[in-house]
Formats: C-alpha cells, sequence, structure tokens
C-alpha cells in the first residue's frame, strides 16, 4: 500500500492580513494543519459567510485543524473576534458562539 503525504510551512501575507502554518496534505481529501497564527480582517473574500456589514479582526491561534472533504473533523485551540462594528446602520446586538 502507497502512503504518501506532502507538507509544507507557508507564511502568507495579504493586505493587513497574515498567516503561518503547517500544512499535510494526504491522500483521501485529508488535510492537517498545525501551529496556525494568523491575524486576518473580518473580509468575506478571506473568511466565506462573513456578512459584508461586520468589519473587525479574526485572531487565530491553532495548534490543529484537521479536515477531510473539506469538513472540518478536528479543531484545537482559539479563535477570537476583536473589534467587531456592525456597520449596517442598525442596532444589532452581537452575538458571536463557537
Amino acid at each position: 500500500m502507497l502512503l504518501g503525504k506532502l507538507a509544507a510551512h507557508i507564511a502568507v501575507t495579504r493586505g493587513d492580513g497574515n498567516l503561518e502554518a503547517e500544512v499535510q496534505l494526504g491522500f483521501g481529501q485529508r488535510v492537517t494543519v498545525r501551529h496556525v497564527l494568523a491575524d486576518l480582517p473580518l473580509d468575506p473574500a478571506l473568511l466565506p459567510g462573513v456578512p459584508a456589514d461586520l468589519h473587525g479582526r479574526a485572531h487565530l491561534d491553532l495548534a490543529l485543524a484537521q479536515f477531510e472533504h473539506g469538513i472540518i473533523t478536528e479543531l484545537q485551540g482559539r479563535i477570537e473576534a476583536r473589534d467587531l462594528e456592525d456597520r449596517s446602520g442598525r442596532a444589532t446586538p452581537l452575538a458571536v458562539t463557537w
């Protein structure tokens, strides 16, 4: 049986966001990400599903994130939303549940 994995250390900077992590790709669409440190703006282009009216930053400090077929199967660490601001003009309470 052939077992193969591709691993890399990545560091990405885009505008005012940055991300650093160790990524391992395996067969069967399995992706393991370790030692993630990221500080990203809440931008729908970077984080799909974020409302366009919501502004702020996301800070990630993850020991492990594991994906199978694009679905998160394991997540260890901390994700923080910082400096949240709703710019829709409506008074909407912000509630975040993780």
